[in-house]
């Protein structure tokens, strides 16, 4: 219900009632105020979502709400820490704290009347909250380093860990290790033979090279090209890594649209026919091994699930393609998919809830949109990966 509760308030905040926005922000700060430490991803949500509108041309009102806002929340014991550990320091989190810092910084010289006076008394009550928060007694956190085990690291990232005033040491590495991983992620995008090579040079992966790490990364990262991470596991010479990634899908008991929708969301498949085949046969073979002893009872083997898959990329290209003037009819794509199930067919009802689901929700590269599909989206997947293990 919380969950649900936070993206539905956090998507009034780009209502256009004044009246609406106010009760919608008072709403989310009395939120994330007594219960961040269950909302760490839609946190970042929040405090990103009050970062863009500062830096957007909208109402003076609404600023100005935003930053009264702010300074009530930096006013909250250890918050600006417990941002700073969690977000700054987490290896696949964005500098939250440090880029809201610069952002009122950067409103402290604004022209418009009263945003720089109340910018300036956000960054003095974040200055006080600081000086105020030196000389706790100081514990270790955990340092997030990548590691065969993988999980572990994910499961952590998800949670808010409360402020226990960490060593400047420790700091310090986190803050290395996080420059390393986007200097990593940003070679990834433009040369990703090369990611690797540095990773293992810093000691972030092992050599020799464990696909399970790989993998790891690959999935853990959001700041990934799509088309670049597409590529690199499609790669007939990274084959283990490949198997490695789709392991790393949870799929048992989900249905075969949805698993292949959850699929590839997280990556642009590349438009060569042998890397397409290579993908989905790897899919096809996790999937069903997911589900052999419920849903995956209607597929005579591995190859069905196959001809299924690819046939629902066609049915999803067909049906949504500006460039299709005549769309297949469901009486068609079932006629179609005829003895392909190991030469039996497939139940009727099966493919006519294929055909039915794909033309209600387009399989789309949500990235690569913006506005209400875009955050659709965000907020699906922060609520499926809240409801993973460990979270």
């Amino acid at each position: 219900f919380i969950e649900l509760f936070s993206a539905l308030v956090v998507q009034l905040l780009r209502h256009e009632s004044l009246e609406v926005f106010s009760r919608a922000l008072f709403n989310c700060t009395l939120l994330f105020t007594h219960c961040r430490a269950h909302l760490k991803m839609q946190l970042e949500v929040f405090l990103c979502a009050l970062e863009d509108i500062l830096s957007s041309d909208v109402k003076l009102s609404c600023k100005e709400l935003v930053l009264e806002c702010l300074i009530q929340m930096f006013q909250v014991p250890h918050l600006l820490a417990e941002l700073y550990v969690n977000f700054d320091c987490q290896l696949f989190s964005g500098n939250l704290l440090e880029d809201l810092v610069k952002c009122l910084s950067k409103n402290v010289f604004s022209e418009a009347p009263s945003i720089p006076h109340l910018s300036l008394q956000a960054l003095l009550t974040c200055m006080r909250q600081i000086e105020g928060g030196c000389g706790h007694a100081q514990a270790t956190p955990p340092v997030h380093c990548l590691s065969s085990a993988g999980e572990k690291e994910e499961e952590e990232q998800e949670r808010l860990l409360p402020w226990t005033g960490p060593e400047n040491e420790s700091i310090s590495v986190l803050r290395q290790t996080k420059k390393t991983v986007r200097a990593a992620t940003e070679l990834f995008n433009k040369h990703p033979s090369k990611c690797v090579g540095l990773l293992q040079e810093r000691g972030l992966l092992s050599s020799p090279l464990e696909p399970l790490q790989v993998a790891s990364w690959l999935h853990a990262n959001p700041a990934l090209s799509k088309a670049a991470l597409g590529e690199y596991i499609g790669s007939a010479k990274n084959h283990q890594i490949l198997l490695e990634y789709v392991r790393k899908f949870h799929l048992s008991g989900t249905d075969l649209v949805t698993a292949l929708r959850l699929f590839l969301e997280a990556f642009r498949l590349p438009g060569e026919s042998p890397i397409i085949s290579r993908i989905l046969e790897t899919f096809s073979q996790h999937w069903l091994e997911c589900n052999r002893d419920g849903l995956g009872k209607a597929f005579a083997n591995m190859d069905a699930v196959f001809v299924l898959c690819y046939s629902i990329i066609m049915l999803n290209v067909d049906l949504h393609s500006s460039r299709v003037k005549k769309s297949m009819t469901m009486e068609e794509y079932v006629y179609n998919q005829r003895k392909t199930n190991n030469d039996q067919d497939f139940p009727a009802s099966l493919l006519m809830d294929i055909y039915n689901c794909i033309k209600r929700e387009e399989i789309i590269m949500p990235d690569e949109h913006a506005g209400i599909v875009r955050e659709n989206y965000v907020w699906k997947m922060l609520i499926r990966r809240s409801k993973s293990p460990g979270n």
